[in-house]
């Protein structure tokens, strides 16, 4: 069974390019443009990875931890944002948040986390790009 993953961000184009890279991971994604969304799918479906940025207008990241952790307080919550505030990493980490990716990221070093924290969580790791595509992932950066 694939595991399922929500992402969440209020930017359209990096919302499709978490959503493919997720996908490309092996995971079942849904997405949503803003907290308000994603509340609707946190409601009706569970998750094992929730990636949300921090900043989305009304419905801040912030709110979106409290409400994946009061669902299910197993679900990985990764935070990918552009906040250089530590104060924003700190919070996001003691409402839940399992890590904080601050953007722009590589595709590697998402891999490398979403892997260690199912890793952790499930003790088995998951394979990765399971359509290889020559995409040079070193090179290639989610702002």
């Amino acid at each position: 069974m694939k595991l399922k993953a929500l992402v969440v961000d209020d930017d359209e184009i990096i919302l499709k390019l978490l959503e493919a890279v997720v996908r490309n991971f092996g995971f079942d994604v849904t997405t949503a443009g803003n907290g308000a969304i994603a509340a609707k799918a946190l409601s009706s479906q569970g998750f094992d990875l929730v990636i949300t940025d921090l900043e989305m207008g009304n419905t801040n990241g912030f709110e979106v931890i409290q409400l994946v952790k009061s669902i299910n307080s197993n679900t990985i919550v990764l935070v990918a944002s552009g906040c250089l505030d530590e104060r924003c990493r700190h919070q996001a980490i003691a409402l839940g948040a399992s890590d904080y990716l601050l953007k722009p990221f590589s595709v590697e070093d998402l891999k490398k986390c979403i892997n260690s924290k199912i890793s952790n969580q499930r003790s088995s790791s998951i394979t990765f790009g399971r359509r290889n595509r020559n995409v040079g992932v070193r090179k290639f950066y989610i702002m």
